[in-house]
């Protein structure tokens, strides 16, 4: 069987509820097919996206204290400290108005 998000594919519901539209469902996918919208013909260099021109990396090298401090749960202590307190409040207010 074959489902497509194209608004006359018969089997649109599968193809909607398999790509998150229906909750509680899953859906067993043996092939996937990727197209480039409007691509003709069986050749690979015209049916998928051109690549990037360019492709950005890096790496990050952390001390171990690092990942100590990620783990630092001050809610607990932080009343009997101000230093401690006055960052936990501020992280706090970061991270709310981040969200």
């Amino acid at each position: 069987m074959v489902a497509t998000r194209e608004p006359a594919d018969p089997h649109r519901d599968l193809w909607w509820a398999h790509t998150g539209g229906g909750g509680g469902s899953f859906g067993i996918v043996t092939r996937y097919w990727f197209r480039t919208p409007g691509a003709d013909g069986d050749d690979p260099s015209g049916l998928l996206p051109a690549p990037p021109a360019g492709v950005l990396s890096f790496s990050v090298s952390c001390a171990k204290g690092w990942f100590t401090a990620v783990h630092w749960h001050p809610e607990g202590t932080a009343h009997q400290d101000p230093a401690q307190q006055g960052l936990f409040d501020t992280l706090v207010r970061a991270a709310r108005r981040r969200a």
